[in-house]
């Protein structure tokens, strides 16, 4: 998790213009490639939880 946000800030560098994002070889990748969708699915549980803890 917190290697994906150093990545995401990388990307927020204006002075890069190339980032490379390496992994292990091709299981590693294939599931850093799926990761978005998990990803992005883990986001949204995490907004609903967190709306909820704070109408509590």
């Amino acid at each position: 998790m917190a290697t994906f946000d150093q990545f995401v800030s990388s990307l927020e560098d204006q002075d890069s213009e190339v980032v490379v994002f390496d992994t292990a070889p091709t299981g590693k990748t294939l599931r850093e490639i799926a990761k978005p969708f998990d990803w992005a699915s883990h986001m949204q549980k995490q907004i609903i939880e967190g709306k909820k803890l704070a109408d509590f």
